[in-house]
């Protein structure tokens, strides 16, 4: 039997009565607090996150928040933003409103990828050095279970149901399935060295994982769990986006300085695109026009036209760029991508 898609408002309207508790969350459907779409970038070395309009392709503000701040995770409703800390060991909370951080959360050792559920009710943070993904409660923005993982989890990725969240274990050379009902792991994908970020298509079918050994991207069945493709891509692999209508998957290529372009349809790579140093964490605009890239290298972010696959501008930033995730300017799951 299909298991319903886990509803924060109907969980809580059902333990308390109903009523207007559907507002405890901040679910899909409230106002934004901004107009357009941000990109929001992580400054490793700056303890910052650089704040981009993608209509002006300028930084419009900078925030500063903890020790090396690593991934970047914007609510469904738009109005937070989620960064983790590495060396901090914590998570500031940012309301986009007014751009400050209003609350820092203490989570494991060294955490690096996070992702919202679709509700907006959770938040996962894959703790690099603990071996555990931390499961924040973003009403009370408490740590309310820790779930054991594999060895260096590193990214996150949750399905567009809410119903499973993926995390990739660098270390293990395996992805961990956890149930997010009971926030138990349910299975463990064997996969292949080093695997790094991880994507999942905008149907929930298949998910994207980079590896930087192999220098490929493992496509999984999300119903089976089997590796049902192995693409070839550039020399380490450490970012996947995934565009909005599901056609093509962008890799970005860290020590070849690139992007391989791959057609989801077909599993082979259509296009290569010379995007800058270092190339890094990327997220996709919610109209799918544009692909941001962060390099590390140089200090700036790519702006690439998807049509052309050509880079159409460039955004400097903080000191080395790290991951991005971009906010839609009416609501729904931003296009978060985390890398090494």
């Amino acid at each position: 039997m299909k298991r319903k898609q886990r509803n924060c408002a109907t969980i809580v309207g059902a333990a308390l009565g109903g009523g207007v508790l559907w507002l405890l969350c901040g679910l899909v459907g409230a106002v934004p607090a901004w107009a357009q779409s941000l990109a929001y970038v992580t400054n490793n070395l700056g303890n910052s996150v650089s704040v981009i309009d993608t209509e002006t392709q300028r930084v419009v503000d900078t925030i500063p928040v903890g020790l090396t701040p690593f991934g970047v995770a914007v609510s469904p409703d738009g109005e937070y933003v989620y960064v983790t800390n590495a060396d901090a060991r914590s998570v500031s909370v940012i309301e986009t409103a007014g751009h400050r951080v209003v609350d820092t959360i203490g989570v494991g050792n060294f955490p690096g990828g996070v992702a919202f559920t679709p509700d907006g009710c959770r938040a996962y943070v894959a703790n690099r050095r603990s071996n555990s993904v931390s499961v924040i409660d973003t009403k009370s923005r408490t740590v309310m279970t820790t779930v054991t993982v594999g060895n260096f989890p590193i990214h996150v990725a949750i399905t567009p149901d809410g119903l499973r969240a993926y995390i990739t274990n660098l270390d293990d050379r395996s992805v961990s399935v956890i149930d997010t009902a009971g926030d138990t792991v349910e299975e463990t994908i064997e996969v292949d060295i080093l695997p790094v970020a991880i994507a999942i298509t905008p149907d929930g079918a298949f998910v994207y994982v980079t590896q930087r050994g192999p220098q490929s991207v493992a496509v999984i069945d999300s119903v089976t769990h089997e590796v049902v493709a192995r693409v070839g891509v550039g020399r380490g692999p450490v970012a996947v986006s995934i565009t909005p209508d599901g056609q093509f998957a962008y890799i970005s290529n860290r020590d070849s300085d690139n992007l391989s372009v791959i057609k989801t349809s077909t599993y082979e790579v259509v296009d290569t695109i010379e995007a800058g140093t270092y190339s890094s964490g990327s997220a996709v605009t919610p109209d799918g026009l544009n692909l941001y890239v962060a390099n590390q290298a140089s200090d700036i972010v790519s702006v690439i036209d998807i049509e052309t696959n050509r880079v159409v501008g460039t955004i400097p930033v903080g000191v080395l760029p790290a991951q991005i995730a971009i906010s839609p300017p009416n609501g729904g799951q931003s296009g978060m991508v985390l890398t090494e």
